[in-house]
């Protein structure tokens, strides 16, 4: 139910679409590159994904400890709470 709920959400809520329509878009657009890029395609598409995911995780860290009261000692303290 969970994926149901989050596939083509994307398309949806960027233009405007049915949810129905958003997701029969993203599978076949998935689909496509599958079929023609084969597993290399599908790979290619994680590391880009992964690669979004660590510049994204980088930037958070560094935002967060260029805030004045976010430090690795406060959060400790928050933990411990």
């Amino acid at each position: 139910m969970f994926l149901r709920c989050i596939s083509g959400a994307s398309l949806s809520v960027i233009l405007g679409l049915d949810h129905k329509i958003s997701v029969i878009i993203s599978a076949c657009i998935a689909v496509f590159y599958t079929v023609v890029g084969g597993l290399y395609s599908v790979a290619f598409t994680d590391v880009v994904q992964l690669i979004c995911i660590f510049v994204g995780l980088v930037r958070v860290i560094f935002v967060c400890f260029s805030k004045g009261d976010v430090s690795p000692a406060r959060t400790l303290q928050v933990c411990e709470l």
